[in-house]
């Protein structure tokens, strides 16, 4: 049941014929998917952008050290870089995978928004674990974002429930008795 006022109930869209509902609830995806597509082209953008210009920073801080008569040790520098590239180069492809579940979303929308919010999460988590400063960083985005992909699964949900009413629905019309769940 949505609480969205400008959707009709499940029971309302039950009476439409069959695909005007449906119509109706996929529009209510319209914003998760939009969603999905902004996390993954910034997560992408973002990242992409750290990892072409790690190199450069890193040398600017090198010779910054060296002017400064500090030694550096370039094999643990070097392994360094590795890190941070592999860490990178995870959430560019986490961006792309928001991406898919974007365009997912209409054929699998409870699958697609459950597993976008895990994935959200997970990453502010291991960005955390990575780097505790990155918690504040972006604060709002992630608030927003969060809020966004949590009530995507409820949209989702009740999209869900629309297309189980409505085959029933149509089960029941064409006089056949309706599958009996494997248990």
């Amino acid at each position: 049941m949505s609480n969205d006022p400008t959707l009709p109930s499940l029971d309302e869209l039950t009476q439409l014929p069959t695909g005007i509902g449906k119509k109706i609830y996929r529009r209510s995806l319209q914003e998760p998917r939009a969603l999905m597509f902004v996390i993954g082209i910034l997560t992408v953008a973002i990242n992409g952008f750290g990892m072409a210009r790690l190199r450069n920073d890193v040398e600017a801080v090198i010779e910054q050290h060296e002017a400064e008569g500090h030694d550096v040790d370039s094999a643990k520098l070097e392994r360094s870089i590795r890190s941070i590239q592999l860490i990178n180069g995870g959430f560019v492809a986490l961006g792309i995978v928001f991406i898919a579940l974007g365009l997912a979303i209409n054929s699998y929308p409870v699958p697609t928004t459950l597993l976008a919010l895990v994935l959200f999460l997970g990453g502010i988590a291991i960005s955390a674990i990575v780097d505790p400063t990155t918690i504040a960083q972006g604060g709002l985005f992630k608030i927003i974002a969060t809020v966004g992909l949590a009530e995507a699964i409820r949209s989702a949900v009740s999209y869900r429930r629309l297309e189980l009413r409505q085959n029933a629905k149509q089960i029941a019309e064409a006089g056949q008795s309706p599958p009996t769940p494997i248990q």
